[in-house]
C-alpha cells in the first residue's frame, strides 16, 4: 500500500504575534507597550511579515484561509491583531 495516489496536503497551524516593547529600567517593575505591529504565520508557509495591525487580514479571511488561529482565546468578530486591548 504506497502513497503514489494520495495527495499530501500541508497542516494549518496559525499563530497571530503581537509586537511588545519593554521599557528598561532600574527599577524591579517592567514596562512593557505594543508596537501596533502584528506578525500572523501558518505552518503552510503563509508569514505575512511584522506589519500594522490595521494591515492584517480580516479574522473571517484568515479563519477561512488557514483555520482558527492556535491557542485563539479571540471571540468571533474580534480583530485578530488588535493591539487596542479593547
Amino acid at each position: 500500500m504506497g502513497t503514489a495516489h494520495k495527495a499530501w496536503a500541508a497542516v494549518h497551524e496559525l499563530h497571530v504575534y503581537k509586537q511588545v516593547e519593554q521599557l528598561v529600567a532600574d527599577s524591579r517593575w517592567v514596562e512593557a507597550q505594543p508596537t501596533g505591529l502584528v506578525h500572523a504565520l501558518c505552518n503552510c508557509g503563509y508569514s505575512s511579515g511584522w506589519i500594522p495591525d490595521e494591515e492584517l487580514p480580516s479574522r473571517s479571511e484568515l479563519v477561512a484561509a488557514h483555520g482558527v488561529p492556535f491557542g485563539s482565546i479571540l471571540a468571533t468578530g474580534e480583530k485578530l491583531g488588535d493591539t487596542t486591548g479593547g
